[in-house]
């Protein structure tokens, strides 16, 4: 563990939920600035194996032949991309709600080469020069970097994607947006295509539920929602019956709960009062989305 890992480890332990609540407002505010090596952040190539992790349990075990992948909060890295040129998907397309990758730095040339091992390197990528951005490298491998989140779902056409997926993305979607980001995803989708997300639904300060006890009118005002940690408080059964509203079928779904409740009924805001022990004890869960043929 780095001096740095260590540091972000003990300030989870040693700061209370409350006053880490508190710094992130202020951040939000503007009051204080933290700086971005203490925060939270994924190696490379822990990143890229998501990409196998994902594909291994969607059952896709050799190639991306003739398909349109898309991504949905790729995050600080846009080689998923780059390894999916290698396994053959004809397109490529990755949604943020900015540029948190910085297009005119490519920093991980040596993180971009699809894992032989595990698949078969059905097109080879280009040579990368020193200079070279990720901008660049998008435009040569028909890849797509759209960083203005739910305006850039319309940019796909109708029934093109194959396989969508995000990673700790959906319950970050601001709450009035979720329903119509939900639709847009089954539009674009291919008949038959598959979305698989991983979503969290603990409260991102402490790891808990602690986010329920906010009425809404203060946790979705502008300044919670500019909170880096900031999510949609949705349940998994709420975005479950969205799902199923919008037309997805549900392929499979697993869910992780808690091992003992995760926050009293009594601290609970009034809106959430009636959520069933059920919806209270999952922590987190992968679900797997087929758009009706």
């Amino acid at each position: 563990m780095t001096t740095i890992e260590k540091v972000k480890y003990l300030a989870k332990r040693a700061i209370p939920w409350r006053l880490r609540y508190h710094i992130k407002i202020w951040e939000a505010e503007g009051k204080i600035r933290i700086p971005n090596r203490l925060k939270t952040h994924g190696d490379v190539n822990e990143y890229n194996h998501t990409l196998y992790n994902i594909l291994d349990e969607l059952g896709i075990k050799d190639n991306l032949l003739n398909k349109t992948v898309c991504e949905i909060g790729p995050g600080e890295y846009c080689s998923h991309a780059a390894l999916e040129y290698q396994m053959g998907a004809d397109r490529e397309i990755l949604i943020d709600i900015k540029d948190f990758v910085g297009l005119e730095n490519l920093a991980v040339p040596d993180h971009l080469r699809l894992d032989p091992e595990r698949y078969q390197i059905i097109r080879e990528l280009p040579e990368i020069s020193d200079n070279e951005t990720w901008m660049g490298l998008l435009k040569i491998i028909n890849g797509f970097y759209y960083t203005n989140g739910f305006e850039d779902y319309k940019r796909i056409p109708n029934n093109s994607v194959d396989i969508c997926f995000g990673v700790s993305v959906l319950q970050h979607i601001r709450k009035k947006f979720f329903v119509s980001s939900i639709k847009e995803i089954y539009r674009f989708m291919s008949p038959g295509g598959v979305a698989w997300f991983y979503v969290d639904l603990r409260d991102m300060i402490g790891g808990k539920k602690n986010h329920l006890r906010f009425a809404a009118d203060v946790w979705e005002d502008h300044t919670h929602y500019n909170m880096d940690n900031y999510t949609n408080r949705l349940s998994y059964s709420e975005m479950r019956d969205i799902f199923l509203s919008e037309g997805f079928e549900i392929k499979t779904a697993k869910v992780a709960r808690f091992s003992k409740m995760p926050i009293s009924r009594c601290y609970l805001s009034e809106e959430f009062r009636d959520m069933t022990d059920k919806d209270l004890m999952i922590s987190q869960f992968i679900i797997q989305l087929v758009k009706k043929r």
